[in-house]
């Protein structure tokens, strides 16, 4: 580009390389570096990720300029963890970063998915349409915890208390038994007898077994997240979501509609067919689908 390599120089020696790369200068003024930055560390909620599009969008579509837009931002948000984010994001901007550059430095707060469809935006020269395209996936990704979380809480709740009074009656009606006694003489069935004895047990233990429970569940999740951080591992937990019955047909159908508005930017933006193949496969958010897109790119430059 036009006056690089002249950082330091006197104004007189600006203006000179400037003039001589066919550039009119009417005024030079020094700069000073902008300040080391570092990756943010902590994760967005899905509100905060659904309202950091909508005002990114709302920029980019005015077109203000993206730095002090988002240092104006950061200082309206009330969200303490997005004002950190956007703070330093604008920060990445000001270092000379492209603005995919810049949230791919958080990967806390901005998924691969989301970096990717980004720099889809940024190399098709649409980052509007980009911006749109990650709006609407983020309001429907909100819309759909909150009705999860409704379908999911009710049944829970009425399971726990069914399963508290049911406890609480076979111990009023003595059919919880204690340790020594039996229902062999009263003429019990052995099947009335094991639930009996299940029951003794639950309701003896149960503060035991509900340890177990919440221990077995948080070991779990960390051995899943554990899992994740690996190439091998994340390729082989995203091919176990698609094998799942019903919720991983949902998954490959949200994950090639996000390469096809991806690949549709691209191509829009005239981005050669195998790169563009390569930028949307990652786009997929799923190891499984980015594979199998990158051997097709392959493919097709084999001809």
């Amino acid at each position: 580009p036009a006056g690089e390599g002249i950082a330091g120089a006197v104004p007189t020696e600006v203006v000179d390389r400037l003039e001589v790369d066919g550039l009119r200068v009417t005024a030079v003024e020094p700069v000073e570096p902008a300040p080391r930055t570092y990756p943010y560390r902590g994760r967005l909620s899905g509100n905060d990720l659904s309202l950091f599009n909508e005002q990114l969008l709302a920029i980019v579509k005015s077109g203000l300029p993206l730095g002090p837009s988002l240092e104006a931002l950061s200082h309206e948000v009330q969200s303490r963890r997005l004002r950190r984010v956007v703070a330093a994001v604008r920060a990445d901007l000001d270092a000379g970063h492209s603005l995919s550059e810049a949230l791919a430095r958080h990967p806390g707060a901005f998924s691969p998915m989301y970096v990717a469809l980004v720099r889809a935006g940024e190399e098709a020269g649409n980052l509007s349409a980009a911006l749109e395209v990650l709006t609407a996936q983020s309001a429907q990704s909100v819309e759909l915890r909150y009705r999860v979380q409704e379908a999911v809480a009710y049944p829970l709740l009425v399971m726990g208390l069914a399963l508290t009074f049911l406890l609480y009656f076979l111990s009023r009606a003595g059919l919880v038994l204690k340790e020594g006694e039996g229902l062999s003489d009263l003429g019990f069935s052995p099947a009335a007898r094991a639930l009996s004895e299940a029951g003794r047990v639950v309701y003896e233990h149960w503060t035991t077994m509900a340890l177990v429970l919440i221990v077995s569940a948080v070991v779990g999740i960390v051995v899943v997240k554990l899992v994740g951080l690996t190439k091998p591992g994340w390729y082989v937990l995203d091919d176990l979501k698609l094998q799942l019955p019903l919720y991983g047909r949902l998954l490959r159908e949200a994950s090639v509609a996000r390469f096809a508005r991806a690949l549709g930017m691209l191509l829009a933006g005239r981005v050669p067919l195998p790169e563009a193949l390569r930028m949307a496969a990652v786009a997929s958010g799923n190891a499984v689908v980015r594979d199998r897109t990158i051997e097709a790119a392959g493919k097709v430059e084999s001809g």
